[in-house]
C-alpha cells in the first residue's frame, strides 16, 4: 500500500495542561502535511491513560476497514 493510504493517529499528549494546544490547533498545523490523508487527533494523557484507548480503538477500525 501507499504510504498516503495509511492512517496516521496524533495524540495530543498532556492536552489537560492550562498551556497546551488546543485540538483544532495542533490540526491547523498538520493539515498541510497531512491533508487529504486518513488522520485522527486524540487528545490523551500518558500520565492517566485518558484518550489512550479511544486512539487505539480508532486506529484498529481504520486498518479493519482498510483490510475489508
Amino acid at each position: 500500500a501507499k504510504l498516503s493510504e495509511i492512517p496516521v493517529l496524533i495524540f495530543a499528549n498532556k492536552n489537560d495542561l492550562m498551556n497546551a494546544m488546543e485540538i483544532e490547533e495542533i490540526e491547523e498545523n498538520v493539515n498541510s502535511v497531512l491533508k487529504g490523508r486518513n488522520y485522527e487527533i486524540t487528545s490523551c494523557s500518558a500520565k492517566t491513560g485518558k484518550g489512550l484507548q479511544e486512539g487505539m480503538e480508532w486506529l484498529l477500525e481504520q486498518l479493519n476497514k482498510a483490510s475489508d
